[in-house]
């Protein structure tokens, strides 16, 4: 899915920038919004979020990430060090990547024009279960 020299400048960007959204022959998305959590989501610490686990967690969601409009991406967060790798999946509308991140049990979606998270906060999950429930 991904070779040594992808992963290793994905390494490098997620550590140096704070994370990155990453598709073989695609370029990253500059509109819409991405949503984590299609598939359960590692993470590690700086020490282990090496090439070759970012290589291992792209083979085994291979599926998942080779359908258009999903995305391999990483978070780098700043409290701790840590990085979270999950294969995201690319929306054209704020309102269903919202839903769409309530269901998964995401805190956060990303803007994809604007390049900064939106919460997800109480108004979002109930506006979800009414949707689910009408």
């Amino acid at each position: 899915m991904i070779d040594n020299a992808e992963a290793t400048f994905i390494v490098h960007a997620t550590l140096v920038s704070g994370g990155y959204t990453y598709r073989r022959g695609a370029e990253t998305p500059q509109w819409g919004y991405l949503v984590g959590g299609f598939v359960p989501e590692i993470v590690l610490s700086p020490e282990d979020f090496t090439p070759e686990g970012l290589t291992n967690y792209a083979t085994m969601n291979a599926e998942s990430l080779c359908v258009p409009g999903r995305y391999l991406g990483t978070w780098r967060n700043p409290d701790t060090g840590n990085v979270h790798v999950d294969v995201s999946t690319h929306e054209l509308f704020e309102r269903d990547a919202r839903a769409i991140g309530i269901i998964r049990g995401e805190l956060s979606i990303w803007d994809c024009h604007r390049r900064e998270a939106i919460s997800l906060g109480e108004w979002d999950r109930q506006t979800a279960y009414e949707a689910q429930t009408s």
